[in-house]
């Protein structure tokens, strides 16, 4: 354990209406020393270490501390936002401290990667960090600050030992899809339709897609594809990313059915429902069914979206798309 002479971790945001669920983590820091293995890592590069666990909403008073099993599949390192392809040996847990004892803490002991060295990833604060060691409760972003104490973030063996100073933790939900031909095509206003999504619709697949930064008072609607092409195709003034090769894609316009999104956009920019498909009156929530075929979405399935809008005040006929948007469910 290393005592830093910048201590770390001031909390920016914090959150305590979340549920039992998956929860990401991401450590960070910049290296001091230097280490082949770790994607080449030398003195100043910055390094992230990112997992999810998956909670059970619990609770643990002050003094005590919970473990949870770290996904193995989630698990990576980057150098300088470039995946270094390193994976976990064995089963590892990291260890939330609450109070415990007489400070707070997150922890992952020494463990074996692929590489045949090893690292540890940690801190330790007196101040109060957080009030249980429920992830879900713990949401947020820990800067540089006074309060940390102690750190272990080290990759040591297989000829090399680097240590990695501690600059941020965030602790927040993993996000549900991966952009694609993003940013988008700039439309009218001077900006780029921009699609995201959301778990927990309540209906259909779980799955709520939002489109921002359209044309207010235009037309637009979701496409869905099995197949994500970047770059796409031009069409019209946008970029179209579900077609290419053998591709196939789906309007969610059909009338009448759950498959309809067609929406306008409002004054914000944001494309609110107009057919009663959206729980929360702006969007879509996407159904189980794709639309114009007899397949459902499967857990596993990783299906693509993007969004199209008119955009006349571009040209008469004028239309455009948002970024794409891969998601695995």
């Amino acid at each position: 354990m290393k005592s830093p002479s910048i201590l770390m971790a001031a909390l920016l945001a914090l959150s305590s209406t979340a549920v039992a669920g998956e929860i990401q983590i991401t450590q960070t820091g910049s290296a001091e020393g230097n280490c082949s293995w770790v994607g080449g890592a030398v003195w100043g590069d910055f390094v992230e270490v990112s997992y999810t666990v998956t909670t059970p909403g619990t609770v643990v008073t002050p003094g005590q501390h919970i473990s949870y099993d770290i996904n193995l599949a989630s698990f990576d390192i980057r150098v300088n936002g470039v995946s270094t392809g390193l994976t976990l040996n064995n089963p590892t847990t990291v260890h939330i401290r609450n109070d415990n004892p007489g400070a707070d803490g997150i922890n992952i002991f020494t463990s074996p990667l692929s590489s045949g060295g090893a690292f540890s990833c940690g801190f330790g604060a007196t101040a109060a960090l957080w009030n249980d060691v429920d992830l879900e409760q713990m949401i947020g972003t820990y800067n540089a600050g006074p309060v940390l104490t102690s750190f272990d973030f080290v990759f040591q063996g297989a000829g090399c030992f680097m240590e990695v100073f501690p600059e941020q933790v965030i602790i927040e939900t993993p996000p549900v899809g991966v952009a694609f031909c993003d940013p988008g095509t700039v439309n009218s206003t001077g900006n780029a339709a921009v699609l995201s999504g959301t778990w927990g619709s309540g209906t259909g697949s779980e799955l709520h897609l939002e489109c921002t930064g359209g044309v207010p008072g235009e037309l637009g609607y979701f496409l869905v594809g099995d197949t994500a092409n970047d770059p796409g195709t031009v069409v019209s003034n946008g970029e179209f990313c579900l077609i290419g090769g053998m591709s196939q894609f789906f309007r969610y316009n059909v009338a009448g059915t759950t498959a309809n999104s067609v929406g306008l956009f409002d004054a914000a920019g944001v494309l609110q429902n107009a057919v009663g498909t959206s729980t929360v009156g702006s969007g879509f929530d996407v159904p189980n069914l794709i639309p114009g075929s007899a397949t459902m979405i499967m857990a596993g399935d990783t299906w693509h979206f993007q969004a199209w809008h008119r955009d006349t005040l571009a040209g008469t006929g004028q239309s455009n798309f948002s970024n794409g948007y891969s998601v695995t469910f």
